[in-house]
């Protein structure tokens, strides 16, 4: 159920923090297999995108460093200290992004990624696309 949810109530009800959700738009999707993310394209090989979707991400496949495919600068808003843990809440435009890291964070802006292989994508209707 946590690796693979069937729609976006579970992926957000199992996990904590849950379940980073992210709107892609019709406009974000240059065709059928490539979307616009925070400034790059990215195809995914095996999806059809013909509407509107939900991108899903877990915090904790986030990094703090530009080694993914996917690179984007975020604000921080908040860093939870958790001991050996840390979950730093951020945005994204007008979408909040909890990441988990074990990291110091000292900068109120930083760059993250994360790879295209751990995100998940759900249809209009919140279920998951396979």
């Amino acid at each position: 159920i946590y690796n693979d949810p069937n729609n976006i109530f579970v992926a957000e009800f199992i996990g904590s923090p849950k379940m980073n959700i992210i709107k892609i738009n019709k406009e974000q999707i240059i065709n059928s297999n490539t979307l616009k993310l925070f400034d790059s394209e990215i195809t995914f090989e095996n999806f059809k995108f013909t509407d509107e979707i939900y991108l899903g991400i877990r915090p904790e496949d986030i990094s703090l460093n530009t080694s993914n495919e996917i690179k984007v600068d975020v604000k921080i808003d908040l860093v939870e200290n958790l001991g050996f843990e840390k979950i730093i809440y951020s945005k994204i435009l007008e979408n909040q992004i909890i990441i988990k890291s074990s990291e110091n964070i000292s900068e109120q802006s930083i760059k993250i990624s994360f790879s295209k292989d751990k995100i998940l994508f759900f249809d209009k209707n919140k279920n998951r696309i396979r």
